[in-house]
């Protein structure tokens, strides 16, 4: 997924380069948007992928700020950790966080999600579990 402009003002707001990895908790990915739902601030911050910040695109009319900008279904999210995310139908989803339950979808246990960004090359900060 691209990192393409869409017409409309950004709700998302920007946070420094030097802030961001340490607020989603993992080294910026190539290829992969990451985010963390931060439940004492409610707030997701997105770390945009490489290739999405080198496109010179403003961050906040990427398609993963604009999904974020039309909210996020609490539900889908383990939050106060970083994950993989992707966008479907205009909305920010984690991916990887959650699978199919006896009832319903359950989040898999912290040692599955953190190996999951690990084998994808998510370089995790100390502070993440």
């Amino acid at each position: 997924m691209g990192c393409d402009a869409v017409v409309g003002d950004p709700v998302t707001a920007l946070v420094p380069a030097e802030d961001i990895e340490a607020l989603v908790g993992a080294r910026r990915h190539p290829l992969h948007h990451l985010a963390r739902a931060v439940s004492t601030e409610e707030t997701v911050y997105i770390l945009h992928s490489q290739r999405c910040l080198d496109s010179g695109v403003d961050l906040r009319l990427c398609e993963f700020s604009r999904a974020l900008d039309n909210g996020i279904r609490e539900h889908e999210w383990v939050q106060d950790e970083p994950v993989i995310v992707t966008t479907l139908q205009g909305t920010l989803l984690p991916f990887g966080q959650t699978r199919r339950g006896a009832l319903g979808r359950e989040a898999k246990p912290a040692e599955e999600r953190m190996a999951f960004l690990r084998k994808v090359g998510v370089e995790l900060l100390e502070a993440t579990p």
